[in-house]
């Protein structure tokens, strides 16, 4: 096998791609001409030299290698090829006839390395594929040939962990990117593993460097001098700068630096202003965005595509998936070498002006569609150009522009809501909040007091009641001078959230009907439907079943009526739980895999965390003890994550499904379910709940022995045997409260108190316990009120 190998010297080990190689010596087998392209230091060279020295035999005439990184004039491309070959001049035969004749009948591979700057000469490499018939080309371009024939294969960056601190040092040390960082640095530092303290860091860092293999080497080397959280901090301001500590590297590798600095400069004047005013977008953009924050006139717009579709080619531009929209970005270090040209060109102030105008608009346009029949489709467009939305606020505070501060944070209420920012959410809504009031123009007091209504509803679903009750106090003042009835209804529902958070269910009921009242009078759907669903819901903590099915069913007719996916996923899942107090296991079954359903294509972190609850209750009261605890040990981790507390009704359910796992699976066993519910990835969890849901009915789990439930017996007061005889016969508590004169929340107290003496998860369990127990023969008589209840 001849080769050109002068300009390399691969001293280290090759680190995964392992699908890459394979995926290329397919292509190879059934294409004559296969280039890899990607962005500079992405690997291309590195890939095609691994593909040379590890399936090189295939090629019976062997593989040349030419090196092209150093050759700038086209003109030098054929006696490259020919020196490489071994090809001298001492035939007066003009050089293409010699190279074509000495290429005719050869099953060779050629490797032409780096081509990307030789444009002129791209055409020589067709003219070479029509002059033989065995030759096999393998080109390595930051650009594709675009010649016929042509297989592009583009190389990826090393694979990434999932974005999770829950990964385990195992699978950590399986990912390629962090296996190269661990290469790397023990080669500067033998002794440098991974702990479980470092594999994150290690794993961040190679994030932020998005998988480039270059800067992962660039950086790693680092870890001679710096631990990885140095590295961490260094990142922002030295990524680009990071110095190559290993002799014999290309300049162009020496820093990421220089290496963009190879690919810009290839570039036209259009391609560069166009490369530099890209940089203003976070994340990844749509080419509408892109025609109008970049195109300032009509010249620019007609030929932004073309310019837009060359930076594509030429992997300075990605697509990160290809199916839907498209949408487009740049690997961060490119993206953070594009705003040092955007500020060298003096457009950085007018590009993030068109920036934040546009995302402005753009959620303007979402807000309404977020509880319409399109739910779905506009939370995934808002979670797509997340990054460019924050991007946006922060400039239009730090300008103080108060009136799109506040359309914006208002706009995106319902979407921090559901999507489970609420942390993130708070900090936006509180800093635009905190922009100084220029005017008391009625239309920018409106939006503000909308907003201290939802920075007090997030507030609240934090547990952080007084500062909620602050927020709502101010918003009521605005409401109230502006006569705002839409404002006041929204206010009181929140209202109402937060008294039911505070247990005071009359309160919350009352607030709930008010909110109700004036969405009736403003004949708005979804406000009727939601205040509907909150009633329902007080309904059903308050044990109230038949009235609480009533309002729900009300909710579900409308919201399906709109097409609100949210809030036909809300009523589905207390339907669903009121059908499981009931052991109506199938309709149960039924509404909570469709709100399952319908919350995953949400993305709903927050509500997925419910239903997870209310699932884990189901397989509770199915028997699948390990799989409720797993389900609810999920749900535990995924508000921690999110910052997301339950209620007290919601804390309840949850340690009786804690205590009564407790008492069948003992101490060791709960401890290592609890855990593997906690380390379940989202998918995971969904699969779990899937598998629960459509689980069979156990037969019940063997009795305590006879000790542990007389003593349990035993604890029971005469007034909680008499509550237990009414549970046992059916009633609810607020028709148990009317037949021993309590009021309701004493009666609450009482069967709280029971289900804990009993250590048992649900009324139906206490029911089953009573009867086993002998403590109710039969219980019909309970029903009559003339019948003793103490002899019960």
């Amino acid at each position: 096998m001849a080769s050109d190998t002068s300009s390399h010297s691969f001293l280290t080990s090759f680190v995964g791609r392992l699908h890459e190689l394979d995926t290329i010596i397919t292509l190879l087998g059934t294409n004559r001409l296969v280039t890899l392209t990607g962005t500079g230091g992405i690997g291309k060279t590195r890939l095609a030299w691994e593909l040379v020295h590890t399936h090189g035999s295939a090629f019976s005439d062997g593989v040349v290698w030419v090196a092209l990184a150093s050759v700038t004039d086209p003109a030098m491309v054929l006696p490259t090829i020919a020196k490489s070959l071994g090809i001298t001049d001492s035939s007066p035969l003009p050089l293409w006839e010699r190279v074509c004749t000495y290429l005719a009948q050869r099953r060779m591979l050629i490797v032409l390395d780096n081509m990307e700057q030789l444009r002129d000469a791209f055409s020589l490499v067709a003219d070479l594929l029509t002059m033989t018939t065995h030759l096999t080309l393998l080109v390595t371009s930051r650009e594709a040939l675009h010649i016929a024939s042509e297989q592009i294969y583009p190389v990826p960056p090393l694979a990434l962990p999932e974005h999770t601190t829950l990964s385990s040092l195992d699978t950590l040390t399986q990912v390629e990117a962090i296996q190269l960082f661990v290469k790397r640095a023990q080669g500067v530092r033998p002794d440098f593993v991974l702990t479980p303290t470092s594999a994150p860091l290690v794993a961040d860092v190679c994030r932020r460097v998005d998988g480039l293999p270059l800067a992962i080497e660039l950086v790693a080397a680092w870890v001679h001098s710096l631990p990885p959280q140095a590295l961490l901090v260094r990142l922002d301001t030295y990524r680009l700068n990071f110095k190559n500590r290993a002799y014999g590297m290309p300049d162009r590798h020496q820093t990421l630096h220089a290496a963009i600095d190879w690919s810009y400069n290839l570039l036209d004047a259009d391609e560069q202003q166009l490369l530099a005013r890209l940089a203003v977008f976070a994340g990844s953009w749509t080419l509408e965005a892109a025609e109008i924050v970049c195109a300032t006139n009509a010249m620019e717009e007609t030929k932004l595509l073309d310019y837009l579709t060359s930076l594509l080619d030429k992997s300075l531009v990605v697509q990160p998936r290809l199916e839907g929209a498209p949408r487009f970005r740049m690997l961060w270090t490119i993206r953070e070498y594009a705003v040092e040209r955007l500020v060298e060109r003096g457009e950085i102030d007018l590009l993030q002006q068109r920036h934040a105008h546009f995302f402005h608009s753009f959620v303007e346009q979402a807000e309404p569609e977020l509880r319409g029949p399109q739910q779905d489709s506009w939370f995934a467009r808002l979670a797509d150009d997340y990054d460019n939305i924050r991007a946006a606020l922060q400039y239009l505070i730090d300008h103080s522009d108060e009136e799109s501060a506040l359309c914006v944070v208002g706009g995106l209420g319902h979407f921090w809501w559901i999507q489970g920012h609420l942390g993130e959410g708070r900090q936006w809504l509180n800093r635009a909040l905190a922009i100084p009031e220029t005017t008391a123009d009625e239309m920018i007091q409106t939006q503000r007091a909308k907003v201290l209504t939802i920075a007090g509803a997030l507030a609240m679903r934090q547990n952080d009641t007084t500062e909620a009750l602050r927020l709502f106090e101010a918003s009521l003042v605005i409401n109230q001078q502006l006569e705002n009835d839409a404002g006041m209804a929204r206010l009181f529902a929140s209202l109402g959230l937060l008294a039911m958070l505070q247990e005071d269910y009359v309160g919350a009921q009352t607030r709930f009907e008010s909110s109700l009242a004036i969405w009736r009078n403003l004949n708005d759907t979804w406000g009727i439907a939601s205040n509907l669903g909150n009633l329902g819901y007080i309904a059903l903590i308050q044990d109230d079943a038949m009235m609480a099915q009533v309002w729900l069913e009300e909710s579900l007719a409308l919201m399906r009526q709109l097409g609100d996916t949210w809030g036909i996923a809300n009523a589905l899942t207390n339907l669903g739980d009121i059908a499981r107090q009931q052991e109506d296991y199938a309709t149960a079954r039924e509404y909570l895999q469709e709100s399952l359903h319908l919350k995953s294509a949400l993305d709903s972190q927050q509500g997925i965390a419910w239903s997870l609850e209310i699932i884990a209750q189901l397989a509770m009261g199915l028997d699948h003890t390990q799989h409720s605890v797993q389900l609810l040990g999920s749900a535990t981790s995924l508000r921690a994550a999110i910052g997301s507390l339950r209620i007290p009704a919601e804390e309840i359910r949850a340690n009786h499904i804690i205590a009564t796992a407790h008492h069948y699976l003992g101490e060791e066993a709960f401890a290592e379910t609890w855990k593997a519910g906690q380390e379940l990835t989202l998918e995971e969890a969904l699969t779990l709940a899937q598998a629960a849901l459509s689980a069979p009915r156990l037969d019940p789990s063997p009795p305590v022995a006879q000790s542990s439930l007389s003593s349990s017996h035993a604890t029971l007061t005469p007034r909680e045997r008499e509550v237990l005889c009414l549970v046992a016969a059916g009633l609810t508590n607020k028709e148990i409260a009317q037949k021993l004169v309590l009021s309701h929340y004493t009666v609450q107290d009482y069967v709280r108190s029971i289900l804990d003496k009993l250590d048992v998860p649900s009324r139906s369990a206490a029911t089953r316990y009573a009867v086993e127990q002998g403590l109710v023969a039969g219980f019909e008589h309970c029903k009559e009120p003339q019948r003793n209840l103490a002899t019960c």
